[in-house]
């Protein structure tokens, strides 16, 4: 596991850690936040260094709604599943990545 993740796999734990190293992800807005993460996936994959197509942009597009619709919903899976930890407790950082 790249060692900058290590602190969010104290929070979810390893079964969530395995899960997030599977699954395809996109980084929205490159500044701050969005840049440290980019770096972080460039490091583990070289197809993260591509530009995504118009299918894959209107995929991000999608999702990025879909997230905007059901924030509140997904904060209160975050704070269901982050055992021993309220959502208050969760740095923004953590909770964007989940």
């Amino acid at each position: 596991m790249n060692p900058s993740f290590s602190r969010t796999a104290l929070v979810l734990g390893d079964a969530a850690i395995d899960r997030l190293q599977a699954a395809h992800v996109a980084v929205l807005g490159l500044g701050g936040v969005g840049g440290y993460a980019a770096e972080a996936l460039a490091g583990e994959d070289a197809v993260y260094l591509e530009a995504p197509n118009a299918k894959q942009a209107e995929y991000i597009r999608r999702l990025v709604r879909g997230v905007g619709e059901h924030g509140a919903e997904l904060d209160g899976y975050i704070e269901k599943y982050a055992k021993g930890w309220k959502f208050s407790r969760i740095p923004l950082v953590a909770s964007a990545i989940m």
